[in-house]
């Protein structure tokens, strides 16, 4: 073969190789360039080719619990990556350097327990992340004591145990039955006397206020709180029954009495004062509907249906005096 034919078949081989690897390296470019998108909840993993080693996190709650199942995202600009944990409460997932926000599955998350990690960095030395979940649910400890929802609350106690217990709502007596147990209320312990420990406990708000009780003696203890309010509060309204006469009321300074009247007929309920300190407010707490404040002397009107209760609050114009207020309830037929 002649010299010229040579040179131009090793410069055509040159050419086809030089366009070949120009078109590799266009493709790698535009692979790269796109969001990423992950699915790692099998937990095995996932990434491209510029990722980093394993990424591991283990979810658990303040309380020292595993946290399985829980369905959370990280993303970082336009990548993201779905995980999940495991039986053991752990995910692990390929990811790159750089900074994560965490956003969780609230629907996963273990009953009443709020996330306290909401971003991550990795770098090359920090690879192992713990997300902790705080357990909000009372245990009966200082910092998550029991809450007294009911008028009569069980406890059970081990000898030398005590729990914790948050209080809201109005003035009431707390009584625990039993010669083996203390109760420490605002700083004050009480004994038992005559067998049962009485503690008056007073007004708190959505806060609470906070008593434990404790076993005293050698045996367990199984007795329960009892919470019992004074007549003419909130929770135990005088029970009107004869409407025939007027009702005096003997208003405390600065608080106030509470009435029921159940209604037996339907109609028109009005209630009328003379006095000119009188404060009065009433609802029917079966429908919910409540009546214009009768302020001073006057009256004020309230329609009602037989069975319907009527709450009627008393109290005084001026919260700084005491005060003896007389109001009446009339029915009119509908």
């Amino acid at each position: 073969m002649k010299l010229k034919h040579i040179l131009a078949l090793l410069f055509s081989a040159a050419f086809v190789f030089s366009f070949s690897a120009c078109m590799d390296n266009e493709d790698s470019s535009s692979s790269t360039s796109s969001p990423t998108s992950i699915d790692s909840s099998d937990n095995g993993g996932g990434g491209d080719e510029n990722a980093e080693d394993n990424c591991t996190f283990t979810l658990s709650t303040d309380e020292g619990d595993v946290a399985a199942n829980v369905k959370f995202t990280l993303t970082a600009g336009e990548s993201t990556y779905n995980l999940t944990s495991n039986a053991n409460g752990v995910a692990t997932a390929e990811l790159p350097v750089g900074t994560y926000s965490i956003e969780y599955d609230d629907t996963t998350l273990p009953f009443g327990c709020i996330p306290d990690v909401f971003s991550i960095t990795v770098t090359d030395t920090a690879k192992a992340f713990t997300l902790l979940l705080i357990d909000n649910n009372p245990n009966g400890s200082a910092n998550k004591p029991f809450v007294i929802l009911d008028d009569a609350t069980e406890v059970y106690l081990n000898a030398g145990e005590e729990f914790y217990y948050r209080y809201r709502g109005e003035r009431a007596t707390l009584y625990v039955g039993s010669d083996s147990v203390s109760v420490v209320y605002n700083g004050t312990t009480y004994a038992p006397e005559d067998g049962k420990v009485t503690v008056e406990i007073a007004a708190a708000d959505y806060t609470g206020t906070i008593f434990s009780i404790k076993n005293t003696g050698t045996r367990s203890v199984e007795t329960e709180i009892e919470i019992v309010f004074p007549l003419g509060s909130t929770n135990n309204p005088i029970e009107i029954e004869d409407i025939s006469s007027p009702i005096p009321v003997n208003v405390p300074k600065g608080g106030s009495m509470y009435y029921k009247w159940t209604a037996t007929e339907s109609g028109t309920l009005t209630v009328s004062t003379d006095n000119m300190l009188s404060h009065v407010s009433f609802y029917n707490s079966s429908t919910g509907v409540y009546a214009n404040i009768l302020s001073g002397i006057g009256t004020e009107t309230l329609a009602c249906t037989e069975g319907d209760v009527i709450i009627i609050n008393v109290a005084c114009n001026d919260p700084d005096q005491a005060a003896n207020i007389t109001f009446t309830l009339a029915i009119t037929a509908a």
